[in-house]
């Protein structure tokens, strides 16, 4: 099934390098849902970039996107994936009032 995948990315030093993994998304067509930056703690003005998207990591896409980004950045996780919500499912969903 879908499913969406969390990752965190470290920025470098390298003018363009953010730019240049969100191309690799757009290239190989993987649907971002979620981009978020928080400052890195032991180091001013870098950043901690932690990203959303649509995929599993057996697609041959987003394993290739997930090979690329770790040669591109310095530092990467994956915090897992989790199933994409979906219309029917909010039919059950209790109501926020």
């Amino acid at each position: 099934g879908r499913r969406v995948r969390s990752r965190q990315r470290r920025a470098g030093d390298r003018p363009g390098e953010l730019v240049e993994v969100l191309k690799l998304f757009q290239t190989l067509q993987i649907n971002l849902t979620s981009l978020h930056s928080r400052p890195f703690k032991s180091k001013a003005w870098h950043y901690l970039f932690f990203v959303e998207f649509i995929g599993h990591r057996t697609s041959a896409r987003v394993a290739n996107a997930l090979k690329k980004i770790q040669a591109i950045t310095t530092l990467f996780y994956n915090f897992g994936s989790y199933p994409v919500w979906t219309s029917k499912q909010d039919e059950h969903a209790p109501s926020i009032k």
